[in-house]
């Protein structure tokens, strides 16, 4: 592992001039940015960093499906929760369940929205919006694990 980087754009400058043989790149991130690698088959899709496979890369496993047993793909799914999250929106704690209600209906109609979905189709970006309740499920989902699998997971963290 080669850590040092500036950030994103001098990792994948490095791997261009084949300094390292590989880094981590959203896949929205090649798809929209450097489509040339895939058209030219530069790079190889190793593993997503995620629980689920993303429906266009079906062929390509997510970390969990690379463990062993259930504790190794617990632990891959804690290291990787913070992917289906993209990058969420967050309100304040303590909001009452009338206004988390509002945002979270304000958002979804917003992705829902033809005008706005019709913009993303045209800029070619991703857009894969997760509603308030599926981000609370993945956010619940990261914080039940098993007591030795969190132990293992933190043994493994520190270690690194």
């Amino acid at each position: 592992m080669v850590d040092g980087f500036q950030g994103p754009a001098s990792a994948q400058l490095a791997l261009e001039r084949g300094e390292v043989e590989g880094i981590v790149k959203p896949w929205a991130s090649i798809k929209t940015g450097t489509p040339e690698w895939l058209r030219e088959k530069k790079i190889n899709l190793i593993v997503q960093y995620t629980r689920e496979r993303h429906p266009e890369l079906q062929d390509v496993p997510a970390i969990v499906d690379l463990g062993r047993n259930a504790s190794q793909r617990q632990i891959f799914a804690l290291f990787a929760g913070g992917a289906g999250l993209g990058t969420a929106l967050v309100a304040p704690p303590g909001l009452s369940e009338p206004v988390t209600s509002a945002l979270r209906k304000a958002f979804d109609d917003t992705m829902a929205d033809p005008a706005l979905l019709d913009e993303v189709r045209r800029s070619g970006v991703d857009i894969d919006p997760l509603s308030g309740a599926a981000v609370q499920k993945v956010v619940e989902a990261t914080f039940s694990i098993e007591s030795d699998v969190l132990e293992r997971a933190r043994e493994l963290s520190v270690g690194q």
